[in-house]
């Protein structure tokens, strides 16, 4: 019984153990996995990240260069920001915000184009004689 009772004063008489919240705008806890960010200029588009992704709420299309995520369905994992080769996948320290609508994040950009030999004996095209 003595235990209990030194248990319950010391609890009265300390601190929280928790921070209040929403009490003031707060700093994150040390690495905290947010938001995801893609520099879309840097991005290949080999869709690696969506093989990698847990949760499925990543698509790319790379013949049209579109990158789309859904937040909803994320579980901030940082599994297709490891898996990126190209490192344009990012975690902000901050969450998003609260939203009263289903949204999904697109993003446009330019693909790239593998071999580098572009135009010659493609398909679509016709190969010239060859020169003698």
């Amino acid at each position: 019984m003595f235990e209990l009772t030194a248990v319950l004063l010391r609890n009265l008489f300390r601190g929280p153990a928790t921070r209040r919240y929403p009490h003031t705008v707060r700093e994150p806890f040390p690495r905290t996995r947010g938001e995801l960010e893609n520099e879309i200029g840097r991005c290949t588009f080999c869709g690696l990240c969506v093989r990698r992704c847990p949760s499925r709420c990543l698509e790319v299309d790379p013949a049209a260069g579109v990158w789309r995520w859904d937040p909803f369905a994320c579980i901030y994992c940082g599994v297709c920001v490891e898996a990126c080769p190209v490192r344009c996948l990012s975690q902000k320290e901050t969450g998003r915000r609260p939203a009263t609508a289903r949204e999904t994040v697109l993003l446009q950009g330019t693909p790239r184009r593998r071999g580098g030999a572009q135009g010659k004996g493609g398909a679509g095209e016709e190969a010239g004689p060859e020169p003698s």
